[in-house]
């Protein structure tokens, strides 16, 4: 299972994000800023990074920035409320995936195994694309806070 470094400075989706993942097998580690990402990065090796894209110090934005120069091949999954504007940006900086919280978080694990195929694989899909696809991004369907896919990128 991948390694995962979860970046959100709102302690209840830490725990959350942390449960949800240490659940499903995977190892996680949480970091409540940027700053505090990058330094975590430095020190252990993670295969994933999913990360709200407004946090304190060093935001979202800029961690996949510096991430993307330091650490090309680690897949990025962006997570924010602050609508498509922000996620495309993300996209634009490199993130594999953008989805919008609230969080599915079914859709999230899909991210997570799709931007790590080597640790999981996403379910037989007719539309299954390849790794150097990009995963598409969701938006809120009006449902409950579900999410589903809307573009191809």
């Amino acid at each position: 299972m991948p390694r995962i470094l979860i970046v959100e400075d709102e302690p209840t989706e830490q725990t959350l994000l942390r449960a949800f993942f240490e659940g499903s097998g995977h190892q996680v580690y949480v970091a409540p800023d940027g700053e505090q990402a990058n330094k975590a990065f430095l020190r252990k090796d993670f295969d994933i990074v999913i990360t709200d894209l407004q946090t304190p110090r060093v935001d979202g934005l800029e961690l996949i920035s510096s991430l993307q120069q330091l650490f090309p091949d680690t897949p990025i999954i962006a997570i924010s409320d602050k609508g498509p504007g922000m996620l495309a940006h993300a996209k634009v900086e490199g993130a594999v995936a953008a989805l919008s919280k609230p969080l599915n978080l079914d859709e999230l694990l899909a991210a997570v195994e799709f931007g790590a195929p080597q640790h999981g694989a996403l379910p037989d899909d007719p539309q299954r694309r390849t790794p150097s696809e990009s995963l598409a991004e969701v938006e809120p369907t009006g449902r409950g806070g579900y999410l589903r896919r809307v573009s191809l990128a």
